[in-house]
Order: C-alpha cells, then structure tokens, then sequence
C-alpha cells in the first residue's frame, strides 16, 4: 500500500501530497478520496507516510538524465552504481509510482533524448515491479524560446504511456483550464493558496542575485541563465575574461552560487533571502 514520487522540484515541493500525509486537508465534496488516502498511506519501506515522505528520485532541477545518473544517488543510503530511481524503488519498495519529468528538460534537451530516458525510467519501474503512472507537464511560461515545447514532450510523454499500456495522468489538461494556467508568479511552477508570503517576481530574483554577483566583482551576463547549471562568465578587470561562474536555478526557493577565481576566495553559496526563517 505505497507510492513514491519520481520528478523535479514540481514533485519534490512541499505542497505536493505532504498536507494529506501530516493529516491537514478537507476532502470536501471528494469524500471518497478518503479510501484511497487510507489505502496508500503505507508506511513505506522506510517507516514513512507515502503521502508525507520525500523521495531520492524527485529532487529541485532535475531532469530525467538526473534520476538516471548514479553520481546523483544518495551515497549513504544507495549501493555503488546504483541510480536514484532504483534506490528508491528498492528502499522504499513502492507499488505505485508518479511519474513527472519534462519541465526542466524541455529547456533544452533533445526530444528523441527525453523519449530515450523516458522510456528507460518506465522499464526500470516494471522490471522492479513498480507500476509507473505518467504525468503530463504543466504549461510553461518561463522562456518563449523553449515555453512551446511543453505540447511536443507532452505528446511523448503521452506515446510512452500507451506503447508500454501504463496509467496516465493528464496534469496538462487540468492546469490549462484554470486561470494563468494554474501557474505561480514564475511561470514554471503550479500556484499555492495564498499562505500570507510576499511573492517574489523573476526579474526581482534575478536583480537580486545580478547585484551579488557584482558585490564578488564578477560582471553579470546577459542574459543570467537560471538552469541549475554552472555557467561560465568573466571577472572585473582587463583580464578577467572567463575567470568566473555562476549557478542559479529558480525551482522552488531560488538559490545557486558563484565564484570569482581571481579572488581566491572559493565558491560562494547563494540563497534568495525571502525575510523569514526557512
């Protein structure tokens, strides 16, 4: 009677199932949710509530070569080689997993790639005895540049379920109904009942984290990539050309680093300060 979660930061965040599992929901009209909630409240294999539990295959970021990445796995916990999809699965030792992937990737990676690891995840799932359930992506609209490939990872997203005749959940559909596409300020990830926290806009993110890379004499680029990869830029000075980099992403609480190798003062870790303890 257990499920886990496999994704990005979308999975991975906090008001995702985490309020069902601490038992501070209403069902409503959705009753009857009530014994499917009893059935797959586990505990899982590691004495946790499904619903409440974090997971080593959903981390902020990620993408599918991510959950597929052994360096990516959780040294303490995972045997050598071993992915983080696969040591989840066998430490927790799910019936059920949910299934999201394609909002990071969709920035950039190839689509035939994306289909490739996709499609890994699902038979890595069956072949564990996992039975995955896909999720389609929600809408994006964070980069015009890459926004309108959510449809053509969608429809792969989509293919993968049928050809391996898995469950889908049609995420998409549900978010593009609602207003701003059920999207938070940031255009990536879903909104949250309004909770009494100042939100914070993109480009106020970005100044923020453009005036830090100016306090450690590094010129910002431009434009700042916020892709959770590390970026290569040049330092102040005559001879600062590529003599710096920078790292920022923007899931979840926004936060990254950089480094000056001129100043010899190593990296430096960067959070977005939003007034309260976290």
């Amino acid at each position: 009677h257990v499920f886990t979660r496999v994704g990005d930061s979308i999975s991975a965040a906090p008001q995702f199932l985490t309020q069902i599992g601490s038992g501070t929901y209403q069902l409503g009209e959705y009753g009857y949710l009530g014994t499917a909630i009893s059935f797959f409240s586990g505990p899982n294999g590691r004495g946790a509530n499904p619903f409440a539990a974090s997971s080593m295959a959903a981390r902020n970021g990620w993408s599918t070569e991510s959950v597929l990445n052994p360096a990516n796995a959780d040294s303490g916990i995972c045997r050598a080689g071993e992915t983080p999809l696969a040591c989840e699965y066998r430490v927790t030792r799910p019936a059920v997993a949910l299934i999201m992937f394609g909002t990071n990737d969709s920035g950039g990676m190839p689509t035939a790639t994306f289909q490739a690891n996709l499609q890994a995840i699902v038979q890595t799932s069956i072949n564990m005895g996992v039975i995955p359930v896909l999720s389609t992506i929600p809408p994006k609209r964070y980069n015009p540049a890459t926004d309108g490939r959510i449809a053509e990872f969608n429809q792969v997203i989509i293919a993968t379920a049928r050809a391996y005749d898995v469950p889908l959940w049609d995420y998409y559909a549900a978010m593009i109904a609602l207003p701003d596409g059920g999207l938070a300020i940031d255009g990536v990830h879903p909104s949250t009942p309004p909770s009494g926290v100042t939100t914070i806009s993109v480009p106020e993110v970005l100044d923020r984290f453009r005036a830090a890379l100016i306090a450690r004499d590094i010129v910002p680029p431009d434009p700042i990539i916020a892709d959770g990869r590390l970026h290569r830029c040049n330092a102040a000075g005559a001879r600062g050309r590529g003599d710096a980099a920078y790292l920022l992403h923007l899931d979840g609480l926004p936060a990254g680093g950089m480094e000056n190798w001129r100043d010899g003062l190593g990296w430096q870790a960067w959070r977005l300060d939003i007034g309260r303890t976290l």
